[in-house]
């Protein structure tokens, strides 16, 4: 999955990073493979928290449900797009 990360370079010489897909994970670092990293890993904490936020809504309404994993590939996942 490609991913965009908007950059901004602050006074001090720190990256700022953010994802355009999803605002909400932001990091900082002194170089570019480090923000890369650092927002990698917001990113992946950001998904878990939703994830275990919407398993508690269920529960807490009684939804009757189940989980299966999904392994995701934006790249194989464009194949079953249906055509423009």
């Amino acid at each position: 999955m490609k991913l965009t990360i908007l950059i901004e370079k602050s006074e001090d010489g720190w990256l700022i990073g953010q994802l355009a897909e999803h605002p909400g994970a932001i990091a900082q670092a002194q170089s570019l493979e480090e923000l890369k990293v650092s927002l990698a890993e917001a990113f992946a904490l950001l998904l878990e928290s939703e994830r275990d936020l919407t398993l508690a809504r269920y529960r807490s309404e009684g939804v009757s449900f189940f989980t299966e994993p999904l392994m995701f590939n934006a790249d194989e996942a464009t194949r079953f797009a249906p055509a423009s």
